[in-house]
């Protein structure tokens, strides 16, 4: 549980840190982008990383939602490291207010690494014979 915990707050971090570190000007131009992130390449780097320990550790989270999920159903499973998993998408929300572009990028990735290391066969709520 507390890992869990653990994981929600640094990965919110790592993705604000994210956000704020790589801004998203409209009318986007890839060439300003491009620039930004080639005038500032420590700045860059270190917001790649972030951005990268961000989306893994919410990944992480939303597989482990999606697992419990199930272990509740079977009556198995914890409620509140369930809800610590799902506290996931109020960090989304409080991310959406700060860089909207950032974090749809940031929750497109989550969603599809989630789901693509997910083993959904594992996660059948029926019971072993």
């Amino acid at each position: 549980m507390f890992k869990h915990a653990a994981f929600l707050i640094i990965g919110y971090l790592s993705a604000y840190l994210a956000c704020i570190w790589i801004p998203v000007q409209l009318p986007f131009q890839l060439s300003e982008f491009i620039m930004m992130l080639v005038l500032n390449p420590a700045r860059s780097f270190f917001s790649m990383i972030l951005f990268s320990i961000g989306f893994i550790l919410h990944a992480s989270l939303i597989k482990t939602a999606l697992r419990l999920t199930f272990k509740i159903a079977r009556n198995e499973g914890d409620v509140l490291e369930t809800t610590i998993s799902y506290c996931v998408f109020i960090n989304f929300y409080i991310l959406f207010q700060i860089g909207f572009w950032q974090t749809l990028v940031l929750a497109a990735f989550t969603v599809l690494y989630g789901l693509a290391t997910a083993n959904l066969q594992n996660f059948s709520p029926k019971k072993a014979h």
